[in-house]
């Protein structure tokens, strides 16, 4: 009965939900009633310490079985088309019965395809969609992928992966310690192997995976499978003391100490893959200035595309391809309308996770052309979508 009214507040709900009520409802009575006993009696120490301790025992399976929630499949519905269903439940009675189920049969198909389709058989980088955060995962083939960033929710990342059908992470790169770009952590490295992790020192890791950390920064590279990582971005941290310690806007000295990786195809220079973790202009105009850094054909952009970007910055890399991750109405203002515009009148395709949902971007070389040509899957945000987690 509480289910459509939980679904209209939080568009989610739990596959297990009616288990899982079934398993807690004996508890909830004498958990509230030795609870309201333990106050009336409170002067009377030992018997209100008595209650509790039961109560609190009983509390914990509650908590335990509400966690559980956290790590099964769940059903998110968005509150409009949840209205949708009902109005349509109640038409059905009606004479316009085909007509109903046909368009019902016609939702369904438009939900169901682009998730069939998505990331397509060719995908070779992907944006997950983890909302306010960042997740880069690059395809290195038979299961195994390099990850850039892990979002702030476990549960988003894992079943980002799963959808990619990441079994193995070669490369774990956490850009910086702020939460959107390393809480998610968890989820990410779930029933997967794990090669190396890659941080700029700051970040703290469970000590089963410390021990796979390096801390990286400015002329350290590496090779992985057919492509060739370089660390452009932070300088070596003897060189941290007294940088960018105050910043306009909403920067931050962490932020600007983003790892930047560029990432080319080791057969091809042409295919260039650059991820900027959150860096702001002060960062920006420092790498413009020691690295020899041109366009590149795809750009994760920086702090969920921040109005806080660099000019010569934006317009020396000029990305063919933007992917841009980002929460949906955040309360930062992220993506700013002008940075999108500029990369629009620049020639720029723009994807952005907040709008387009999980974005795959898969490549070809055009002999002909002799250039590389670029193509994009979304799965899109639309209100009449469900998603089957």
């Amino acid at each position: 009965l509480c289910t459509p009214y939980i679904m209209f507040l939080s568009g989610e709900i739990s596959a297990f939900s009616i288990l899982f009520n079934i398993l807690v409802s004996p508890f909830v009575a004498p958990i509230t009633i030795m609870g309201f006993i333990a106050v009336l009696v409170l002067p009377l120490g030992f018997i209100s310490n008595f209650l509790l301790i039961i109560a609190e025992f009983l509390a914990r399976w509650v908590v335990y079985i509400s966690s559980l929630a956290m790590v099964t499949p769940s059903w998110q519905l968005n509150p409009l088309f949840l209205i949708l269903l009902i109005l349509v439940g109640v038409a059905l009675r009606g004479r316009f019965k085909i007509v109903l189920i046909l368009f019902l049969a016609l939702l369904l198909a438009v939900n169901l395809l682009p998730r069939i389709n998505f990331p397509g058989r060719d995908w070779q980088l992907a944006q997950c969609d983890v909302g306010q955060g960042d997740a880069l995962v690059l395809n290195l083939g038979k299961g195994a992928a390099a990850l850039f960033d892990v979002g702030p929710d476990p549960t988003l990342i894992n079943r980002c992966l799963k959808m990619l059908k990441v079994s193995e992470l070669a490369l774990i790169v956490l850009s910086h310690n702020h939460a959107d770009h390393t809480y998610g952590f968890s989820g990410a490295v779930k029933n997967r192997k794990v090669g190396e992790i890659w941080s700029n020192g700051n970040v703290e890791l469970e000590a089963s995976y410390s021990n796979l950390n390096r801390v990286v920064s400015k002329l350290d590279s590496a090779y992985l499978g057919e492509y060739f990582l370089e660390v452009l971005w932070p300088k070596p941290r003897s060189s941290f003391a007294g940088i960018f310690n105050e910043l306009p806007g909403d920067g931050s000295r962490e932020n600007n100490l983003s790892l930047v990786i560029l990432i080319t195809k080791k057969d091809n220079p042409q295919l260039t893959i650059l991820v900027t973790g959150d860096i702001e202009p002060e960062a920006q105009q420092q790498i413009i200035r020691e690295s020899q850094l041109g366009s590149v054909a795809i750009m994760k952009v920086a702090h969920h595309g921040s109005r806080f970007q660099d000019e010569l910055f934006m317009s020396q890399t000029n990305p063919e391809v933007a992917l841009i991750s980002v929460g949906k109405a955040n309360s930062y203002g992220h993506p700013d309308p002008a940075l999108m515009q500029n990369l629009k009148l620049s020639g720029t395709v723009v994807r952005r996770t907040d709008e387009d949902g999980p974005i795959s971007v898969a490549w070809r070389f055009d002999d002909a052309a002799k250039r590389y040509i670029f193509t994009t899957r979304t799965m899109r945000k639309e209100w009449w979508r469900i998603q089957w987690n």
